[in-house]
């Protein structure tokens, strides 16, 4: 591949520089919380993992070794190619070292294809007699259109990839897939057996990401399900709710409760597909008085270069910013040569707060 371009360099430089500000950000306030009272005896968990991952996920893993490299023990890079018929020619190196080890595996669905050679590393490593086996899955994507009702035939995939997940080995202890901010909640039901997911949310790190923009916030949300989800998170902040309501064969984003005038707004949301949804919301908020709207988004999708939409140029340009996270990375890596319109934040630190 050629070389990037020097300003291309320059650009990608000032977003890591960025994602390392929010990343230490994060833990030092992480650190400054004490326990309470009553468990101020409890010693620090010192778990060791020894970690696998793809070059999808490769910057994951050194982002997590540089918080704690005695903690997160990287093995080799896992080779993921395709022989001439198309089929997988994968290894994963440096499994003969998981027998009665902790195994930390980086995981990305960013594909089908993704999916495939992920289950199949995993299957691999969870025959290899390891204590415990975690994976980080930050985006779990088979969320939406899961509304089966009673046409026959109708696949729920978000049930299908689940119920694959369960199929994995269990040597050791139970298989945990740690999930990001899953945008139907109803899906870890669909967990079972030897797999559980373990939910988490970038939520806290809203923040401290958005400090640097200076401020103080009305928080709103895009419609009530976002409302009832993350409410909870910004109890210190005034809310304002919009959503979705019939204008004759229309349906169309209203403002539903609370008062967004000479206020600057944060849109929160899990997920963001086309923008669509988002585009209008922050409309509303700016024909309703609001000085500046700045957007949240643990999951950016934006399939097809909706990205650019939310560019100088695009219908979403009434943002003053954006924020997301690296949950998916080639996502990431396209919104990140745009650092005057996107933030990146790191979920590195919140794995380790996790894990």
């Amino acid at each position: 591949a050629a070389a990037p371009s020097p300003r291309t360099a320059a650009t990608r430089s000032r977003s890591l520089a960025k994602s390392i500000e929010i990343s230490a950000a994060v833990l030092d306030e992480a650190a400054s919380r004490p326990l309470p009272p009553h468990l101020a005896t409890m010693r620090p968990r010192n778990k060791q993992y020894l970690m696998f991952y793809t070059a999808e996920t490769r910057a994951w893993a050194e982002q997590l070794a540089a918080i704690d490299k005695d903690k997160y023990v990287r093995a080799r890079e896992s080779k993921m190619e395709r022989f001439p018929d198309g089929t997988l020619n994968a290894q994963v190196f440096d499994i003969e070292h998981a027998r009665d080890r902790h195994v930390l595996y980086l995981a990305s669905f960013s594909s089908y294809e993704r999916l495939y050679e992920d289950y199949a590393s995993l299957v691999v490593l969870c025959q290899s007699f390891p204590q415990s086996v975690t994976i980080v899955l930050p985006f779990f994507p088979s969320g939406t259109m899961e509304r089966v009702g009673g046409d026959a035939g109708v696949i729920a995939t978000a049930n299908v990839d689940s119920w694959m997940l369960t199929t994995l080995p269990c040597p050791g202890n139970m298989n945990r897939f740690v999930i990001f901010d899953l945008h139907t909640l109803q899906n870890k039901f669909y967990f079972g057996n030897t797999s559980m997911a373990d939910l988490t949310s970038a939520v806290p790190a809203i923040p401290t990401a958005v400090a640097g923009f200076g401020g103080e916030w009305r928080v709103a949300f895009p419609d009530d399900g976002a409302a009832k989800r993350f409410g909870a998170a910004f109890a210190d902040n005034e809310l304002v709710v919009c959503g979705k309501v019939r204008d004759g064969d229309r349906r169309v984003v209203r403002i539903k409760d609370g008062d967004a005038r000479d206020r600057d707004v944060l849109i929160v949301d899990d997920l963001v597909q086309s923008g669509g949804t988002l585009i209008q919301c922050m409309k509303v908020l700016r024909e309703a008085g609001a000085r500046r709207v700045v957007a949240w988004v643990t999951h950016a999708v934006l399939p097809n270069d909706a990205h650019k939409r939310f560019l100088a140029d695009g219908d979403g340009a009434g943002f003053d910013h954006f924020y997301t996270t690296d949950s998916r990375p080639h996502t990431a890596a396209r919104l990140a040569a745009h650092p005057d319109r996107f933030t990146i934040v790191p979920l590195a630190p919140l794995m380790h707060l996790v894990l």
